[in-house]
């Protein structure tokens, strides 16, 4: 008498076909997984081929295309037009960033928070802003000022929906005062990240606040690398907190003079 089992309604020749069926889509597996492999190594090289060749020119002193400044910007734009790198591309798409008015609307230092998006990417894009002419210079302190300035518009405008273009000109940018405290002091990047967490992005912001005010993270070390930065670059007169109190109280009686002027002007 035959034990009955739960494989008894299958055949040998039944499990011979199965397995010959898997088989072929195991094969058909590893020929599409071959295939994928291969488009990723040939998109990598072509992003090497065109990092290199970007390199290559800028070493070499080739005169850079004069763009006409009175071109009209579109701010809507799809970063997909800007000439980088797809991988790099897939990063700031991957951030939420897919419009060019996103991306204006982004420090340096914001950007380098992006995964993917290390300093040889942001060299990258500023080159892409400025070749396309969003920027005025192709360099960080450029991309931090168009994002004030941008920022400064939309808000005179009332809103993004009712900029112009002639809100967003290229040649009015702001004095070095608003130029961002990565741009201009020589310090670690972990005082750095201290001071914009604590929502410290331009040297006018950072002068306004003082040595007595408290700063995230930042203790006696990092204030003494802070003091001797500002000295350095000629912003105080010594590398004290006295001098630094000092700067604060001339930058607000100046603001409040020119406030006071602004109103009898009216």
């Amino acid at each position: 008498m035959s034990q009955e089992t739960t494989d008894k309604d299958f055949s040998i020749d039944q499990l011979d076909r199965l397995e010959e069926d898997l088989k072929k889509a195991k094969k058909l597996i590893n020929t599409v997984a071959e295939s994928l492999e291969s488009a990723r190594g040939a998109v990598a090289g072509l992003d090497k081929m065109i990092l290199d060749i970007r390199q290559r020119l800028k070493s070499s002193g080739v005169p850079r295309v004069q763009k006409d400044v009175s071109i009209k910007i579109d701010l809507f734009e799809s970063i997909e037009e800007l000439p980088i790198r797809v991988r790099l591309l897939n990063a700031l798409e991957n951030s939420g960033i897919r419009l060019v008015w996103e991306l204006l609307n982004k420090t340096p230092h914001e950007l380098s928070l992006i995964k993917g998006v290390g300093a040889k990417s942001i060299d990258e894009l500023i080159e892409a802003l400025y070749t396309k002419g969003y920027i005025e210079a192709p360099t960080r302190e450029a991309l931090f000022k168009r994002k004030r300035q941008f920022a400064l518009a939309e808000q005179r405008a009332g809103g993004l929906e009712k900029m112009k273009i002639d809100d967003f000109p290229l040649k009015e940018l702001p004095r070095d005062f608003d130029v961002s405290i990565e741009a201009l002091l020589p310090i670690s990047g972990l005082l750095l990240n201290s001071l914009f967490r604590s929502g410290l992005e331009t040297m006018r912001d950072l002068l306004r606040k003082g040595p007595d005010e408290k700063i995230y993270n930042v203790g006696k070390k990092s204030l003494k690398e802070l003091l001797e930065a500002l000295y350095n670059k000629g912003y105080i007169e010594a590398p004290t907190r006295e001098a630094w109190r000092k700067k604060r109280a001339d930058i607000i009686s100046k603001e409040e003079q020119n406030i006071i002027q602004l109103n009898q002007k009216g």
